[in-house]
């Protein structure tokens, strides 16, 4: 994972204040667990990101997977983004997802979208 400083919002610098969760270029190895991504527990996408041919993401039930502003967040052919039943994605404002794999919503999932967020599904 990529440590990002996130303490000029909350007006902190603490060490305690940087999520270690943010996600950006790649997906972290130790998230694969039996040939798939798992995303259990509160995870962001502080970069442009791809799902790639034969990849599979998963957000775990009650997990959190936030995309930051201004993020590139793509499904290339091929791909597989699934978010399980209790889960929330958010778009921050400006963000876009551009689907050309499959994004595979169970029912229950919570989609929030800032404004200017872009859904690209081909």
């Amino acid at each position: 994972s990529l440590l990002v400083n996130y303490g000029a919002y909350r007006r902190s610098i603490a060490w305690d204040d940087v999520f270690t969760n943010s996600i950006a270029v790649s997906w972290p190895e130790d998230l694969l667990v039996d040939g798939e991504y798992v995303l259990d527990g509160e995870f962001s996408l502080a970069g442009a990101i791809t799902i790639a041919a034969d990849e599979v993401v998963r957000v775990k039930a009650g997990s959190q997977l936030h995309v930051d502003a201004d993020v590139i967040f793509t499904i290339a052919d091929g791909g597989q983004f699934i978010v399980e039943a209790g889960a929330t994605v958010t778009f921050d404002i400006k963000s876009r997802i551009d689907v050309r794999g499959e994004w595979l919503i169970a029912q229950g999932v919570t989609i929030q979208s800032g404004s200017g967020v872009q859904f690209n599904i081909y």
